[in-house]
């Protein structure tokens, strides 16, 4: 009886913590399976100066895969900007939740990704745009409307 009950609270945790986040897909590129963005469950995602926000993205490779990046841009006021991730952030074989590179064709992989927002960050509503890329080409992308807020 106490592990089932145990069972639920946790499931319940869990379930409201992290739920699924609306996104747009990216012209002419595949989409990805799903994106869960904790604290956004409506578009846009507000994003607070001096923060890091937690993605899990979800994929699913077409083939077999041995090496996987992640490639973000935003873009705001007109214009297109690379965003680059530190260190080995953009290494997504190293942060997968459920499973190492290489993959299987067909296999379903969750990305786990931390994300610093800047203090010098302006103000401003963006799209940010994440792909997960192969050595084939793009195997997932969303669009992301957000807004970076101040503190």
């Amino acid at each position: 009886m106490e592990s089932t009950l145990l069972f639920y609270v946790l499931f319940t945790i869990v379930h409201t913590s992290w739920t699924l986040t609306p996104h747009d897909p990216c012209p002419d590129l595949p989409p990805v399976v799903s994106l869960n963005l904790k604290g956004c469950t409506q578009l846009p995602c507000s994003f607070v100066k001096g923060s890091t926000i937690e993605f899990i993205i979800e994929v699913l490779a077409d083939r077999d895969i041995k090496t996987l990046t992640a490639d973000v841009k935003a873009f705001a006021l007109g214009t297109e900007t690379t965003y680059p991730l530190p260190g080995d952030v953009g290494n997504v074989c190293d942060h997968l939740l459920d499973g190492e590179c290489p993959l299987e064709a067909g296999e379903d992989v969750k990305y786990h990704l931390l994300f610093p927002i800047s203090e010098s960050y302006p103000a401003i509503p963006l799209v940010i745009q994440f792909s997960i890329v192969s050595e084939f080409g793009t195997i997932g992308c969303l669009r992301l409307p957000s807004v970076v807020v101040d503190s």
